[in-house]
């Protein structure tokens, strides 16, 4: 995770970390519990710990956070005093000279032009780049869902990033089982949670998770042999083979594996099971889409 504010990379991570889970439990109804003040209280800590640059930060990511309850809207923002031509090259400029921070402001009070799937995508990019893979997860997974045609690379880049909070890739995973089974990039994604669950016996896995996880990935790799159009064809594949064999490893071995002359060949198998998952994470990340 990359430093934020030299030094004090820590407590800003935890600052952002309490404000999403706070978010979260905004959105469950809880924002009164014992659980919501118990965040609060370890929020208190980290803010003292803060720098007057990293408050202002803070701030703004609280802001930013307002598009995910629906409190905040392209038609509440105030827009920027400036012409669409001038906000877009200061946006630019800002952009490829890496201030991200000035870009993330630009994008509060952004031109009428850019409509809010395309502000939540580009925060997503910048708390990305800035090492706030938590926000970054949110923000992906709030373009998706405002998607009339989604690209299944905020559902990778969404659930690529949730490794730290693990129940909620499940249930975007299978929210994409249910809902988005039609693109391969959303199946790949959705069987790589479930193949690291069942490899990281993580809990609340489903008892299914590993076949399904095989039937994912066999499903993408049929549509992407179907439609040759789909882009990046040779990565995805790959992608989606490699999948394939680490669910065909882990099946061999929750069967019992083969015994040849005294080996446990199924011994092996979790070494080289994680060696091919993480294959697959390097490959999860080319397609996560910071080019946007």
């Amino acid at each position: 995770m990359s430093a934020l504010v030299e030094g004090t990379a820590s407590a800003f991570e935890e600052m952002a970390d309490v404000m999403l889970r706070l978010q979260d439990l905004h959105g469950q109804g809880k924002t009164d519990t014992d659980e919501a003040e118990e965040v609060r209280c370890v929020g208190d800590d980290a803010w003292y710990r803060l720098s007057t640059e990293e408050k202002r930060r803070a701030d703004g990511l609280s802001s930013d956070l307002l598009m995910l309850s629906g409190e905040e809207t392209l038609s509440t923002r105030d827009t920027v005093p400036m012409s669409p031509e001038q906000w877009r090259a200061e946006y630019l400029g800002a952009r490829e000279n890496g201030d991200h921070w000035r870009v993330l402001e630009l994008l509060r009070h952004p031109a009428r032009s850019i409509d809010e799937k395309q502000v939540a995508l580009a925060r997503g990019i910048v708390y990305f780049r800035l090492g706030l893979a938590q926000a970054a997860s949110a923000f992906f997974v709030h373009a998706w869902r405002l998607s009339h045609d989604p690209d299944g690379r905020l559902v990778m880049a969404a659930l690529f990033l949730l490794e730290d909070r693990w129940e909620e890739a499940l249930e975007l995973a299978q929210e994409v089982l249910q809902d988005r089974a039609d693109d391969a990039t959303s199946l790949l994604a959705a069987g790589l949670v479930l193949l690291r669950a069942t490899h990281e016996e993580r809990p609340n896995t489903p008892p299914d998770a590993l076949q399904t996880a095989l039937r994912l990935f066999e499903r993408a790799l049929a549509q992407l042999q179907a439609d040759p159009e789909v882009q990046p064809q040779a990565d995805l594949e790959r992608f989606a083979r490699t999948g394939l064999a680490a669910c065909h490893l882990l099946l061999f071995r929750q069967y019992g594996g083969a015994d040849i002359d005294g080996l446990r060949i199924a011994d092996a198998v979790p070494d080289a099971a994680g060696e091919l998952i993480r294959s697959i994470d390097d490959q999860a990340r080319e397609l996560i889409p910071l080019a946007a």
